[in-house]
C-alpha cells in the first residue's frame, strides 16, 4: 500500500512539475525541457510596455489581449500540458535572448515561434493583431504544428542540400520563400542565388528589402551592374536597398561602408527623379535643380549625421561648414523654385483630380477652389514648409558644434547659424541652441536672457518636457563662474 502511495505520488509530482515546468526557465533550458519532456516549445515573443500600457491608458494592445487569452484558466492549462512555454520579452538583455531574436526578420509584437521537440522551429506567426482578436490560439497552435509538419521537413532538406551545396537554382529559390514564410533571415541563400547568375524577381524583392545586406555581397553588385533596360530594372527597389545598409552602416560606425553605399544612394536618387519626370512630364513633379539640391544637401547631412555619431571631429568641422554654406548660399533661389515646383505639382493634382472625378465631393471642391483664390496664401505656406526644413538643417548641424566642437572660431559660425535658423523658424528648440552658443562662447547674460526666451517659446508650445529642462539650464547658467562677455 506504501509503495502503490509512492508511485502515485511520484506521478503527481511529475504532472506537477510538467505543469510548472515553463516557470523561471532561460531559453537554453526551455528547448533543453522540451526535448525531456517530448514536447514543443512555444516562444512567446512580446513587449511588457504593450502588456502594460493598458494599466494607464485603458486601451487594450494586442500583447495585452494574448496576455488575457493565454492566463485565462483552461488555456492556461493546456499550454502547460502540451507545451514548454518561454516567455521573450523584446527589450530582454539577456545576451541568449538577443542572439535567437537576430536569425529572425520581425516585426510588431506578439509572435508565437513554435519549435519541435528537437529544437526544430516549425513556424513564426502572429497570433493576434489590432484587426483579429484571435480567441482560439490553442487550436491554432495544434494546426499550426499539423500545417507546417510537412513544410519543415522540406525546409531542412533543402537546407541540408544548401549545406553541402548540392542545391539547384529551382530548389534554392523555393529554400528561401519556405525560409521567409518562417520569418528566417535569408541573406546567405539570396546572396547565393545571385551569384549563380539568376535574377531577382519583384517576390524576391519584397524578401530583399526586409534584409540588411553589405555593400560587398553579391546581392549588391547585382544591383549596381543591373542593365536599365532589364524589364525588372527598378531605381526605386535600388534606392530602398542602399538606404537600408546606409542606416545600418551609420549604426555600425562603418566609414569605409558609409562612403561607398552614399554614392550608390545618390545615384539611384538621381534615376528615381528622372524617372518621375518622364512619367509626368507636364506636372513638373521632379523639377531637376530642385531635386538635385535636395539630393546634395540630403548627401551632406547623412554625412553630417555618420560623422557625429563617430565622432569625426575633422569632418564634422568640414561636412559642417560645407553643408551650411550650401543651405544659406543659395537659399533664396532654391526656396523660389521649391515654391513654384510645389505649386506646379499642387495644381498638376488638382487638375487630374477633376479629370478623373468631375463629381468630386463638395470638401474636394472647397479645398481646390481655396487652393485657387488664396493663391498668396498657399505660396506662404510653402515658403514657410522650405524656411522650416532649411532652419531645422541649421539647427541640428549648430548644436552638433555646440556638443563637439572647442574651436571659438567654428562655435561663431555656429551661432550665425543658429540665429539664422531662429529668424527663419521661431521655435523653442531653435532659440534653445541659440543659447547654449552664446554660453559656450562666454555671452553669459545673453544666454540666460535668449534661454529665457525659448522658455516662454515651450510653454506657448505645450512642450512640457522642454519647460523643464530649459528651466534646469537656467539655473545651470546662472550657478556658472564662465566670464561675462557683453
Amino acid at each position: 500500500m506504501n509503495k502503490f502511495l509512492t508511485i502515485i505520488t511520484l506521478i503527481i509530482f511529475s504532472l506537477n512539475l510538467c505543469k510548472s515546468q515553463n516557470l523561471e526557465l532561460t531559453l537554453k533550458q526551455s528547448f533543453e525541457r522540451a526535448e525531456n519532456l517530448n514536447l514543443p516549445l512555444l516562444i512567446v515573443r512580446y513587449h511588457q510596455a504593450m502588456v502594460d500600457y493598458p494599466k494607464t491608458y485603458n486601451t487594450p494592445t494586442s500583447d495585452s489581449i494574448l496576455d488575457s487569452i493565454m492566463a485565462e484558466s483552461k488555456n492556461k492549462s493546456i499550454l502547460e500540458t502540451e507545451y514548454v512555454v518561454y516567455k521573450l520579452d523584446i527589450d530582454s538583455s539577456n545576451e541568449d535572448d538577443i542572439a535567437f531574436q537576430k536569425q529572425f526578420i520581425l516585426d510588431y509584437t506578439p509572435n508565437f515561434v513554435l519549435y519541435t521537440s528537437k529544437g526544430e522551429l516549425i513556424h513564426f506567426y502572429n497570433p493576434i493583431s489590432y484587426e483579429s482578436e484571435n480567441d482560439s490560439i490553442i487550436e491554432d497552435l495544434r494546426d499550426t504544428i499539423k500545417v507546417n509538419s510537412k513544410l519543415l521537413l522540406t525546409r531542412l532538406s533543402l537546407e541540408k542540400k544548401f549545406l553541402e551545396k548540392s542545391i539547384d537554382t529551382k530548389e534554392l529559390y523555393e529554400l528561401i520563400k519556405i525560409r521567409h514564410s518562417a520569418h528566417l533571415k535569408t541573406k546567405a541563400e539570396i546572396n547565393e542565388y545571385v551569384r549563380l547568375g539568376n535574377s531577382i524577381d519583384l517576390n524576391l524583392m519584397e524578401i530583399v528589402n526586409q534584409q540588411t545586406f553589405k555593400i560587398s555581397d553579391p546581392i549588391a553588385k547585382y544591383f549596381m551592374g543591373m542593365d536599365e533596360n532589364d524589364s525588372l530594372y527598378n531605381p526605386f527597389n535600388q534606392l530602398a536597398f542602399f538606404e537600408n545598409i546606409l542606416n545600418n552602416s551609420r549604426n555600425e560606425l562603418n566609414d569605409g561602408e558609409f562612403k561607398e553605399t552614399q554614392k550608390w544612394k545618390v545615384y539611384f536618387e538621381k534615376k528615381v527623379v528622372q524617372i518621375m519626370n518622364d512619367e509626368f512630364p507636364e506636372g513638373n513633379f521632379h523639377d531637376i535643380s530642385v531635386n538635385n539640391t535636395a539630393i546634395l544637401q540630403n548627401d551632406l547631412l547623412d554625412q553630417f549625421s555618420f560623422y557625429a555619431s563617430n565622432n569625426d571631429l575633422i569632418n564634422i568641422i568640414k561636412v559642417g561648414n560645407e553643408l551650411t554654406n550650401n543651405l544659406l548660399s543659395g537659399y533664396e533661389s532654391n526656396k523660389k523654385e521649391y515654391v513654384e515646383n510645389e505649386l506646379a505639382k499642387g495644381d498638376f493634382l488638382m487638375k487630374g483630380l477633376i479629370e478623373l472625378n468631375p463629381t468630386l465631393d463638395s470638401s474636394v471642391l472647397n479645398n481646390i477652389e481655396y487652393r485657387v483664390q488664396n493663391r498668396d496664401q498657399v505660396i506662404l505656406k510653402y515658403g514657410n514648409q522650405f524656411d522650416e526644413v532649411i532652419a531645422n538643417d541649421l539647427n541640428a548641424v549648430s548644436w552638433t558644434f555646440y556638443e563637439k566642437v572647442t574651436e571659438t572660431s567654428e562655435i561663431k559660425k555656429a551661432l550665425n547659424w543658429s540665429k539664422k535658423s531662429v529668424e527663419l523658424n521661431l521655435t523653442a528648440a531653435n532659440m534653445d541652441t541659440y543659447a547654449h552658443l552664446l554660453f559656450k562662447l562666454g555671452h553669459k547674460k545673453k544666454a540666460i536672457k535668449y534661454e529665457q526666451k525659448a522658455l516662454e517659446l515651450a510653454i506657448s508650445e505645450g512642450n512640457a518636457r522642454y519647460v523643464e529642462e530649459f528651466k534646469q539650464e537656467i539655473l545651470k547658467f546662472q550657478s556658472n563662474p564662465s566670464t561675462n562677455k557683453p
